[in-house]
């Protein structure tokens, strides 16, 4: 029950994201009517309240120290677990400690801390962000940053174990198994809270593989995500840009996928 909710607390914060950039599109191009932007505004609204309520569900009863519904600001963490708390305060000065400038991920001049609503998890945007701020590729100046970056966020790296049957069979269902390194994973999958019994993941494909016809069929990359790909052009990605994770479940050994990330090649 607790891992359901919190898929669907997880799923609801993606739509959340998808909302935010029609919003964003909308309004850039000039086309936005009134009626429309407060539509919007009150889905937003909507998915942020039960999400409120959820979260507030998972909380002990002896933690529930206001009433089921009541909406917490989004930047107040005073809420939340200790750990939590300290990584959200902490992470953008853990990255701009590093001590080669060229190597950093994020230069401190753009970097933001990645921070926590009420419930605990992660700003899926900021979350994001980080993901498309990456280097584009990786070099012996900063591999050293970038595994730190991963490492800070308890990054697991995962692949399709059965990308050979699936050569032949590409209908057959993806199985996937985490890898010792996460920079030796297919797939990245970043933990949506730091909470221990966390089992709810945004998922991205590793920045530094090429997207191939390989990769999105049989090593399941078009399964989990929606991009520009054409297996018609045969072409190959070197840049990936991400729109939205896709979110995975891990249950024991098994990564299920509840919800398709986007993204964009060049």
């Amino acid at each position: 029950m607790i891992s359901e909710k919190r898929a669907k607390i997880a799923e609801r914060e993606i739509k959340i994201h998808d909302i935010k950039e029609d919003i964003r599109r909308l309004e850039a191009k000039r086309e936005l009517i009134g009626k429309e932007i407060e539509q919007k505004k009150k889905e937003i609204d909507h998915l942020e309240r039960q999400n409120t309520i959820d979260k507030e569900t998972l909380k002990p009863l002896g933690e529930r120290e206001r009433p089921v519904g009541h909406k917490y600001p989004t930047n107040n963490i005073a809420h939340v677990d200790s750990q939590v708390a300290r990584v959200a305060r902490n992470s953008a000065d853990d990255v701009s400690r590093s001590t080669d400038s060229k190597s950093k991920v994020v230069s401190s001049s753009r970097s933001k801390r990645v921070e926590v609503t009420a419930g605990g998890n992660y700003d899926v945007n900021q979350i994001v962000n980080l993901y498309n701020q990456m280097p584009q590729e990786k070099t012996i100046s900063n591999r050293s940053s970038i595994k730190q970056l991963l490492s800070q966020y308890n990054v697991v790296g995962f692949s399709c174990q059965n990308y050979e049957k699936r050569v032949n069979s590409p209908d057959l269902p993806p199985v996937f198994v985490e890898s010792k390194s996460p920079v030796n994973g297919d797939f990245w999958a970043f933990p949506v809270n730091e909470r221990a019994d966390n089992n709810g993941y945004y998922v991205f494909p590793n920045k530094y593989i090429a997207y191939e016809e390989y990769r999105h069929t049989a090593g399941a990359y078009g399964y989990a995500f929606n991009s520009n790909y054409s297996v018609m052009d045969g072409k190959v990605y070197k840049v990936i840009q991400s729109s939205r994770p896709a979110i995975f479940v891990k249950t024991g050994v098994n990564w299920a996928l509840k919800w398709k990330g986007i993204l964009q090649l060049s």
